[in-house]
């Protein structure tokens, strides 16, 4: 890896990139930790992390940058997990295959007290899922369900002073079995989210961040 010269994240503009000793924000499964941009080279980028043992390999995170219009996120997985992550650092995969936005409120992730009903698709079974975080884009959940990434559920989402109604997601992080105690931790992305449905996140998620503010 260079530590020098700057990466082009994006092939729709290319006057955005991500500079080695940039500093910004790693949100991690709805947690934010201050990192360091450390280098930056063809098989991605390796930032700083305060800890040894977390997150771990093929989870999703986001990285918030600098910008002029506030902060860019960039969303990636983390490529590996290093024994030494609190000294090497963690490594992310390349983000250009992801198209950097400017972040906006609603996609705060907010912790949360509500419990949800999840089902896989094709299956008629419900579970209980406790929503451990909440954002327009999807949840962080814990329930007895058993998913693997890639695998389609229907989420029944009871809001406060809002219907409920049926959400289809998908899986795209489930802690390994054996690491969750209570039930599979399992990150869910809201598919086909409806711009009703989006509102009442946004509503909550604003009451929240009052509340713990």
């Amino acid at each position: 890896m260079t530590g020098n010269a700057p990466r082009n994240t994006s092939t729709a503009d290319p006057a955005r990139c991500i500079l080695a000793g940039s500093r910004g924000k790693l949100n991690v499964m709805g947690k934010r930790f201050g990192v360091e941009v450390l280098d930056v080279g063809d098989h991605g980028i390796r930032v700083s992390f305060p800890f040894a043992d977390w997150p771990t390999e093929g989870m999703p995170v986001e990285l918030d940058l600098p910008s002029d219009q506030g902060f860019v996120r960039y969303r990636a997985t983390v490529a590996y997990e290093p024994e030494t992550a609190y000294v090497a650092g963690l490594v992310l995969r390349d983000p250009t295959t992801c198209e950097p936005e400017v972040a906006q409120r609603g996609h705060c992730r907010v912790p949360t007290d509500l419990t949800f009903q999840v089902k896989e698709s094709l299956h008629p079974r419900k579970f209980d899922a406790f929503v451990i975080n909440l954002s327009v884009g999807g949840a962080l959940l814990r329930s007895e369900l058993a998913a693997e990434p890639g695998r389609a559920l229907d989420i029944e989402l009871s809001l406060p002073f809002h219907c409920v109604e049926s959400i289809p997601a998908l899986v795209v992080y489930a802690a390994p079995e054996g690491e969750s105690a209570d039930g599979q931790l399992l990150g869910v992305q809201f598919q086909q989210n409806r711009p009703e449905t989006a509102t009442a996140i946004t509503e909550y998620i604003d009451h929240r961040l009052q509340a713990i503010c």
